[in-house]
């Protein structure tokens, strides 16, 4: 163009660094949309019009809900035993030996109940694990696509926007 109107050269190389700059800018914000899309699953002008109706000098009004607290008991699992008075010792042996086998029975069911709950909690750990390293896979390709993706983007609007600072200088 500068060729064909050199009587404009100056006209030229202002709009030429204008545009420049306008492009470069915007294909920033482009990028920087598509990483907010990509991250957070929203937009830079949803994010703005948040960040508007948010604004810390707007006055709003502040309402405040107060609430009584709940109290829950819990029974505690308990066993209530009967003892009888033995008179000899073949009495005394059969009690004493009653009483081993109900202990002995009690212990293996607290033994059922403690390894029901280690397996619960040890499923409930394991599935946990596994949600937290597909997380952890998700989010580690999401910043791939950050990264990688729009690097030459930006790159190529910053580049934009330095031609158009210094073509807006340079007659």
């Amino acid at each position: 163009m500068l060729n064909y109107f050199s009587q404009w050269d100056d006209f030229i190389n202002k709009t030429a660094a204008l545009v420049s700059l306008l492009v470069g800018g915007l294909i920033i914000l482009y990028s920087i949309n598509s990483n907010i899309g990509i991250i957070k699953q929203k937009s830079l002008i949803s994010e703005l019009s948040n960040y508007l109706k948010e604004f810390p000098l707007i006055k709003r009004p502040i309402a405040i809900e107060l609430q009584g607290t709940a109290m829950t008991i819990s029974a505690i699992k308990s066993n209530i035993s009967v003892d009888r008075k033995a008179q000899s010792t073949d009495e005394k042996i059969e009690y004493l030996q009653e009483r081993i086998n109900e202990v002995s029975r009690e212990l293996e069911q607290e033994s059922k109940e403690l390894n029901k709950k280690i397996d619960h909690l040890t499923n409930n750990m394991s599935t946990q694990i596994q949600d937290a390293k597909t997380s952890l896979r998700g989010l580690e390709s999401k910043m791939d696509e950050v990264y990688t993706g729009d690097l030459k983007v930006q790159l190529f609007g910053v580049l934009l926007i330095i031609y158009g600072a210094i073509a807006g200088y340079a007659v």
